[in-house]
């Protein structure tokens, strides 16, 4: 057996039998003649792929498999692998490099690699061994998902042709996280919450899961609190859909002391607490507000302004404190619903100026007069029949309606019709 074919083990292991690539010349020695339980997906470039993956992890809720190019190829990866880290998708990044027999000569392609991306990844590996290889990748995979984030193992394109060790490599087949009772913190967290005269709560990516919206929802009705979306989350943390949802928090810390200025215990889960974009004096806090916070992610905890920050499962803990909280008997307050817009007026399904007849079913044709025609509005955007999008200020070529071709420094977009 080669380290390739233990590498396909390991992947076949962890569920990561899709591979996100855009390959070169130090990857060919893994992927040809790819095994048939192996998908492979082709992205033109490293954002790309590394977009691609990291969706896929965050929709599965379990790590992708990245291939990369050597230096180039990571380097180009670098913004969506920054952006992997900042979504907390989890990523094992095999990046390419050259032949180990002469890296010491520094040949062509050989890359630089420590260091290349900074500290967005989580973890980086650059196995000692050819044989250490596949037992890299699996504390990849570990350590991509305990990080929350991409790790990253550097593989010379030699070392897949090698044979695989007998023993077993340095790294566990599976990991397990052992769950400490939560029923003291959550005792602790509503008493707090019941001594509230108006609590609310802030929501982030991190409770953006099934479990974690039923439970916040249990807990929002139960308290009859408003739901904030935090500023700058990717991710939603409340169905937004929901009576409770009064909006995304404001990015400026003022604006933030407005919001929460009425409210005398702010809970945030899945959250930062809180994140901001621009800088404004003064606290992040109202004067006299309790800050509860409950994230999965010990960064988010180690590095916020709460009173106290608990790290746990945000699904379990708000399912246990809606049990625990005693209910208000109010409904939740989010904010006002919108009003009902107008009824739309009925569109004429053909360009009155363009034909004096259509084929159209029920289309009544107007023939086109001077009369009929809208006076002319200096840089206006031409109207055109429906199907035509044109997101040009200029008309469309005389022969549009056949070609939808681009003219030099115009922008346009086509939903054809059929």
């Amino acid at each position: 057996m080669t380290v390739r074919d233990a590498v396909f083990q390991t992947m076949r292991h962890f569920r990561m039998t899709t591979i996100f690539a855009n390959p070169g010349s130090t990857e060919i020695t893994f992927l040809p003649g790819l095994p048939d339980d192996i998908d492979f997906r082709l992205a033109l470039h490293e954002g790309s792929v590394v977009g691609m993956a990291t969706g896929w992890a965050l929709a599965m809720g379990r790590p992708a498999f990245v291939n990369l190019h050597t230096t180039a190829g990571l380097a180009n990866a670098a913004a969506a692998l920054a952006s992997a880290r900042t979504n907390r998708a989890p990523l094992v990044v095999v990046v390419g490099q050259q032949d180990r027999r002469h890296l010491a000569h520094e040949p062509f392609l050989a890359g630089r690699l420590d260091g290349l991306v900074g500290d967005y990844p989580v973890w980086t590996g650059q196995p000692a061994r050819a044989e250490d290889v596949p037992a890299a990748i699996a504390r990849a995979h570990h350590e991509a998902v305990t990080g929350a984030g991409p790790a990253i193992v550097v593989v010379p394109m030699d070392d897949w042709s090698k044979p695989a060790a007998a023993e077993r490599g340095a790294a566990p087949l599976e990991v397990r996280w052992g769950s400490a009772a939560l029923t003291d913190r959550v005792d602790e967290l509503s008493t707090v919450v019941d001594q509230a005269r108006r609590p609310a709560i802030i929501a982030g990516a991190g409770a953006d899961d099934q479990a974690t919206w039923s439970a916040l929802v249990d807990l929002a009705e139960r308290l009859g609190a408003p739901v904030w979306q935090e500023a700058f989350g990717a991710r939603a943390g409340f169905p937004q859909d929901h009576p409770a949802f009064a909006g995304h928090l404001p990015p400026g810390r003022s604006a933030v002391r407005d919001v929460l200025g009425g409210h005398d215990v702010v809970l945030v889960i899945g959250a930062p607490a809180l994140r901001q974009y621009p800088f404004e004096h003064g606290d992040l806090i109202p004067a006299g507000t309790t800050v509860l916070q409950v994230t999965q992610y010990p960064d988010e905890a180690h590095n916020s302004v709460a009173d106290v920050a608990v790290i746990a499962d945000p699904a379990e803990t708000c399912r246990q404190l809606a049990v625990r909280v005693r209910s208000r008997g109010v409904a939740a307050a989010g904010r006002p619903a919108l009003a009902a817009a107008p009824p739309r007026r009925p569109v004429n399904p053909c360009d009155p100026h363009m034909s004096s007849t259509c084929s159209l079913p029920g289309c009544q044709p107007t023939r086109s007069s001077s009369r009929s025609r809208p006076p002319a509005v200096p840089n206006s955007t031409a109207v055109f029949p429906p199907g035509l999008r044109w997101a040009s200020s200029a008309p469309p070529p005389a022969d549009s309606a056949s070609a939808f071709r681009p003219r030099s420094g115009s922008r346009w977009a086509s939903q054809p019709a059929r």
